[in-house]
Order: C-alpha cells, then sequence, then structure tokens
C-alpha cells in the first residue's frame, strides 16, 4: 500500500532542507489522510451519499486532497526559485548585466534546443537567422524569461509569490504543534492507551521513556516545528516581496533586477 503522498524534494539548498523539514512535520497528517478502503468500500460510501444527500466521502478526501496539492505547491515553488536564480545569475554574470546580449542568447539557445515553425528564424543554409530588432526579441527578455516563475498569467502551479503565509495556517498548525500530531501521539489516540516509548542508555541499551523525559522530548519537538513554521514564513514574506517587485520592473531596470536577484537568492540562504 502506497503510505505517503509528500515526496521530499530533491537538492541540498536550504530551501530544500526547509520544505523537507516541513513535510516531516506533516507526517501525522499524512499517516490518518492516506486512504486506505478497497475500491468496492469507496464506491459503496459515495452510492450512500448519493442517497442521502451528505458528503462523507469528500470530507474524507479532504485531507489527501489537502496534502497534494501542499506537495505540488512545494516541488513548484522550489523550482521556480532555482530556475529564477539561475536566469538573474546567467544574466548578471555571464551577459554582464546587458539586457540585449540576454535576450539574443535567449533566442539562440531557445531556438537551438526547441526550433521554430517561423521560416523568418531561419536562414537558407538552416542556420539560425540573427535578429537585432525590439519586436523580435521581446518573447526573449529577462523579463519574458522570468514571468513563469512569478505569480500572474505565465505561471502555471504555485510560484513565487502566489500564496502567503496565512494560506498555510491549517499545515502551520499541525507542524507547529509537532507533539500532538506526530504518528505515535496519533496512534496512541485511536488505541487509548499510552503506547511504550524507549530510548538508548548511555550504557548502548534500550530503556523505557521516562515522563520527564517524554515531556522534554515533546517540547522539543514543538520548538522545532515552530522554528521550521517561521523560517517557512520568513521564505514566504520574501517571495511576496520579490513578486511584487517584479511586478513593477521595466524590461531595462537593472538596479531592480539586481534587487530582485538579492531577494530570490534570500529565500535559499
Amino acid at each position: 500500500m502506497r503510505i505517503h503522498v509528500l515526496t521530499p524534494i530533491e537538492g541540498y539548498g536550504t530551501l530544500a532542507s526547509l520544505f523537507n523539514d516541513y513535510m516531516r512535520g506533516l507526517a501525522g497528517l499524512q499517516f490518518v489522510a492516506v486512504p486506505r478502503q478497497t475500491v468496492a468500500q469507496m464506491t459503496a460510501l459515495v452510492a450512500q451519499d448519493a442517497a442521502a444527500g451528505t458528503q462523507h466521502a469528500a470530507e474524507q478526501a479532504l485531507p489527501f486532497y489537502s496534502l497534494q496539492v501542499l506537495d505540488n505547491a512545494l516541488t513548484d515553488l522550489h523550482r521556480c526559485v532555482q530556475l529564477a536564480g539561475l536566469e538573474l545569475c546567467d544574466f548578471f554574470k555571464i551577459y554582464r548585466g546587458n539586457f540585449f546580449d540576454f535576450a539574443v542568447g535567449q533566442r539562440q539557445e531557445l531556438l537551438e534546443i526547441h526550433g521554430s515553425d517561423d521560416d523568418g528564424d531561419w536562414n537558407e543554409d538552416g542556420s539560425i537567422r540573427h535578429r537585432v530588432d525590439a519586436a523580435g526579441l521581446l518573447p526573449f527578455t529577462l523579463r519574458a524569461a522570468l514571468a513563469p516563475y512569478f505569480t500572474g498569467p505565465a505561471a502555471r502551479g504555485e510560484a513565487i509569490g502566489s500564496s502567503q503565509p496565512a494560506d498555510f495556517s491549517f499545515f502551520h498548525k499541525i507542524v507547529g504543534n509537532a507533539s500532538a500530531f506526530s504518528p505515535i501521539s496519533l496512534l496512541a489516540a485511536v488505541t487509548s492507551e499510552p503506547l511504550p516509548l524507549y530510548q538508548r542508555s548511555e550504557s548502548g541499551g534500550m530503556v523505557s521513556e521516562t515522563l520527564g523525559d517524554q515531556l522534554e522530548r515533546q517540547l522539543n519537538e514543538d520548538l522545532q516545528g515552530e522554528a521550521v513554521v517561521q523560517r517557512f514564513n520568513a521564505v514566504l514574506h520574501l517571495g511576496q516581496t520579490a513578486a511584487a517587485l517584479y511586478a513593477t520592473l521595466g524590461p531595462e531596470d537593472a538596479a531592480g533586477y539586481q534587487r530582485l536577484y538579492n531577494l530570490v537568492k534570500q529565500m535559499d540562504a
């Protein structure tokens, strides 16, 4: 049985580590949200809802759906931060902050990779036709290259600035109260019996966890969870600021794009 929804972010950066810590804090929700019914049981429940006018199937599906949306959102946001950072890094380090050279280079690279059905893009010998006119380079400007990574018409799924901390409040409550929503705590609540927990002693053996040890562990888990939420919110605030700045930038505002680059780097710092 597939018992997970949340997929760890691949990568070694600070943002990937933060998002993975955040998802680990939702292990308890994942534990109870993953469907365990058979297809026959699901079909019967949907039929019962239809006959009685109830919404039990939808209510059971909501936690799973919420986790899937979150998983997609964190994956997409991490990708957008990484790719926006790479575009801005190339602009300043490879193209030396030259907007014209960036657009020419972007056009050359994209045509080499994806081709084009426009005959005006090609010479008779099949080589790429050089263009220097503003209209021809407009789709390849730095602003156009960054558009898919910031909230707006060009974005698909979660992008930088799409969501703010308040939108994650449901998940924040769980991550910030890690001890109450851990799989062990939820399993104990279901069985109505305390589960015996053990820890390694100084001699290397396993001993039962005392009440004091349990309280200390739960306090540490909650403090760590609250710290993760605070760092998560800080990243979202930076994303909101970056998206608002991007929306105001003109096509050749070098100082503005430098500020944007700094904000994007801070999101993964």
